[in-house]
């Protein structure tokens, strides 16, 4: 994403939060900017699960809603489950 800068920029949310992208940018360098040692995760956008081998065919657009899930949450029994999202950060989950 650092070779971006020239492009517009785009707003998507990411785990809650508010980031600025290079517009065109894919998921998979998304992924690569936030997640440290890319460590699996369940990856939803815009409330639909996205499959691995689509990271670096996915194009994020302007409004986009990203969530980045340790997959371990799935398995709780739980209704929402708090998870950390690999900042410190304690985020509400309701997928499982």
């Amino acid at each position: 994403m650092s070779d971006n800068i020239d492009r517009p920029r785009i707003t998507v949310t990411y785990n809650g939060l508010k980031r600025e992208v290079a517009e065109g940018t894919l998921l998979s360098e998304l992924l690569d900017y936030f997640v440290a040692n890319r460590i699996p995760l369940v990856v939803v956008r815009n409330a639909a699960f996205v499959p691995s081998h689509e990271y670096s065919v996915t194009r994020l657009e302007n409004g986009d809603q990203i969530q980045f899930i340790d997959p371990a949450c799935l398995y709780l029994t739980c209704c929402t489950a708090s998870i950390d999202d690999h900042f410190g950060s304690r985020h509400k989950s309701g997928l499982v």
